[in-house]
């Protein structure tokens, strides 16, 4: 059976609810670097701070063992 490792990437904000988010660079740039190494993204979540705005981005990856 397949077994898998999972990681774990936070990318910081710049926005809130009704702004844009402003991490494009950033979240490409964690990505990219990430999946070099093989690397899967399973899903973001932003994680949030004080009067809804969203403070960072959790990025989950899983790869193969």
């Amino acid at each position: 059976m397949q077994s898998w490792e999972y990681k774990q990437v936070t990318v910081k904000t710049r926005g809130g609810v009704f702004r844009q988010i402003g991490v494009s660079e950033e979240l490409e740039s964690a990505c990219n670097n990430v999946g070099r190494d093989g690397w899967e993204l399973v899903t973001a979540m932003p994680l949030g701070e004080a009067h809804g705005r969203t403070g960072m981005i959790l990025l989950m990856f899983k790869r193969p063992r």
